[in-house]
């Protein structure tokens, strides 16, 4: 006991703590107790004793037996067949009237039982300094409701459709006649949910279970707990036996079906790895080593939001000038194309079809499955034509289309630390057929004009990173062939690229390519107001299950939109300048495989950059010409994270 707890004799201080002392008490005191001390433990022993000395020497009291809730002194623990009681609850005197209650609450996971101790209920007072700083460490945030697609209820869903075509359908086209057109998207949406019934918040199990702890093992739980609430009542012998019985039956039964389970995990893994359903094998990868480690994080809703706002929000506005220092010999060159064409009801239909089923929904709450399914009426798609006009040549984008929820996702690290994760956005998904309908024309429209250069391996069809890999290794074997042969590679990680993309100069850099009217106009819409939220688990005082919640909405000003399938294609053709800047001057020139062959002055992987170069002079004129477009257009590097690589036969650099 010494060597656990030295005090100096002579202070005031007061006491209020708990442990395992391994110690067994029945001794009475002498001292003026409120109760004297039950026991269901008879035995003593030595640490028993040294604690009982060590309270009458301090003037303390131990609350085991003698509380209000564990009058009886209760066992608190069960190991190697036996019980007895050493955890205890020890406290000065000038605190026992505060205390309501003191119970042992008989749980199974440990040898030992948690103890609790309740207090009387008291007034607190706050300072105005502490409510400040409790005012702003506080956020709103809303249940997060949402409709679960159930293919059996398709049918039922159509008709109620029908039904609502004759009044709300009406009511919808009116408010595109008169330009209401938020009023519209909430008709619509309000629509589905009146016609689908199965809608409720979303709940996440803060204590899952595994996927083996079927209802076998809940029975046999179910009977451990049981035996164990028996036990606690009567501490006699038999109901004792019958609880280390239940317990281990119980372990065992976990056991078996722990190792059944991860058996036919790994046959199925082998089974889709055989097949090539790579599909199916990533799914299975992803459940068995990601856990949603969120629901039993302690991070605040205030958390999330302040560090999603300044994740999105990098650049102050002292950092994003208006002006744009561009050369002035560029001028805009007239392109013809399709792209200011009313909407089609065909891309529409074909933006739906792209839509992939059991995808997360957005705000809203209406999954893909429900456009998909509306699709096959074909006045709906009509009504959409008239929306998305509407939209499309007005340059006014819907309130909710602007809104987005940001799900957190784990990387690495410490689960309370909220930069060790990355957030997913989740968009409407009538704003997502909306912007694939745009997608396309962009897509068609940069192609058609080489907007995108060969060198662009990512966000494209029919091209691949691993190309410019193979490309770069080609590259490299050419060289290093040839005597004292040497080749540069710089390898560019741009600074939350994604994050830093001056929206202004995007708009210059597409006007500047040809894209005016109304395509420019509603691109500008859909980024006058950016509004994200973060989806919160809000836990529930003794329940099991949590409710995700929003919060409130916050503003990024700055980059392309997270989760937008528009954002890949501008992006491209804002990094896509880099290249065209690399061929324009001068004073760099571009390496070739063969001979004949266009030269290469840089591969791009996606938001990577890798600069290529035969000389070191080369090499440094290119990095100038980076730095150059980086100033002009709002860039950072990441200085950590670029590196040079020589390849090399050898020899000194």
């Amino acid at each position: 006991m010494s060597d656990t707890i030295q005090l100096d004799n002579g202070q005031d201080r007061t006491f209020d703590f708990d442990n395992d002392w391994n110690s067994k008490d029945t001794l009475s005191d002498t001292r003026s107790i409120p109760h004297e001390r039950s026991s269901e433990d008879k035995e003593t022993n030595t640490f028993g004793r040294q604690l009982v000395t060590f309270c009458e020497v301090h003037d303390l009291l131990i609350l085991n037996g003698r509380t209000e809730g564990d009058m009886k002194g209760k066992v608190t623990c069960i190991a190697n067949g036996g019980r007895c009681v050493n955890d205890y609850m020890v406290t000065s005197k000038c605190i026992y009237d505060l205390i309501y209650q003191f119970r042992i609450i008989p749980r199974s996971e440990s040898d030992h039982f948690p103890i609790c101790i309740t207090f009387k209920k008291s007034h607190v007072y706050m300072d105005e300094g502490s409510k400040v700083q409790a005012h702003s460490n506080s956020t709103n945030f809303t249940p997060l409701n949402n409709l679960k697609w159930d293919e059996d209820k398709r049918q039922s869903f159509i008709e109620s459709l029908s039904v609502k075509q004759n009044n709300n359908w009406v009511n919808f086209m009116g408010y595109c006649l008169e330009g209401k057109i938020n009023d519209a998207v909430n008709l619509l949406n309000s629509s589905i949910q009146e016609c689908y019934l199965h809608r409720g918040a979303r709940r996440f199990k803060t204590s899952p279970q595994p996927a083996w702890f079927d209802s076998d093992c809940e029975d046999s739980k179910r009977l451990k707990y049981e035996m164990l609430h028996n036990f606690h009542h009567s501490n006699s012998a038999p109901d004792l036996d019958q609880y280390i019985t239940a317990r281990r039956n119980f372990r065992e039964l976990c056991r078996l079906k722990k190792r059944a389970f991860n058996s036919m995990q790994a046959k199925t893994l082998i089974d889709n790895s055989l097949k090539s359903n790579s599909k199916d094998f990533w799914k299975q990868i992803k459940t068995l080593t990601s856990p949603n480690r969120r629901t039993n994080c302690t991070i605040s809703p205030k958390q999330w939001y302040d560090y999603f706002k300044n994740l999105l929000n990098p650049l102050a506005e002292a950092d994003n000038p208006v002006e744009l220092n561009i050369g002035a010999d560029i001028t805009p060159v007239p392109l013809e194309g399709d792209m200011n064409n009313p909407i089609t009801k065909e891309e529409i239909q074909n933006a739906i079809k792209k839509m992939k089923p059991g995808k997360a929904s957005g705000p809203d709450g209406i999954p893909s499955e429900f456009y998909t399914c509306m699709c096959k009426i074909g006045v709906f798609c009509d009504y959409l034509v008239t929306l998305f006009n509407l939209v499309f040549e007005s340059g006014i984008y819907p309130n909710e289309w602007t809104k987005s929820s940001i799900f957190a996702l784990h990387k690495k690290g410490n689960v309370e630390d909220v930069n060790n994760y990355r957030g997913i956005s989740l968009l409407n998904v009538l704003g997502k057929i909306f912007s694939h309908v745009l997608n396309s024309r962009l897509k068609l429209w940069s192609d058609a004009n080489k907007l995108i250069p060969e060198a662009q391996g990512g966000f494209r069809s029919a091209y691949s990173t691993v190309d410019n890999i193979f490309v770069l290794q080609s590259m490299v074997q050419k060289y290093l062939g040839k005597e004292k042969g040497r080749f540069y590679v710089f390898y560019v990680d741009f600074f939350k690229v994604f994050d830093w993309v001056d929206r202004k100069k995007l708009w210059y850099m597409l006007s500047k390519y040809g894209c005016q009217g109304k395509m420019i106009g509603i691109l500008k819409a859909m980024y006058r107001s950016v509004l994200a939220s973060v989806n919160v688990i809000k836990s529930a005082p003794n329940n099991s299950s949590g409710i995700m919640c929003i919060t409130d909405y916050l503003k990024c000003q700055s980059g392309v939109k997270q989760g937008c399938i528009l954002s890949p294609v501008l992006f491209s053709i804002f990094i896509s300048e880099l290249e065209k800047e690399l061929s324009r001057s001068p004073q760099t020139t571009g390496v070739e495989l063969l001979s004949g062959d266009a030269h290469a002055y840089s591969l791009l992987y996606a938001d990577d950059v890798a600069l290529l170069a035969d000389s070191v002079l080369t090499m440094q004129r290119k990095i100038n010409v980076l730095e150059r477009f980086c100033n002009d257009w709002g860039l950072k590097i990441n200085t950590e994270k670029s590196k040079m690589m020589v390849f090399r036969n050898g020899g000194y650099l």
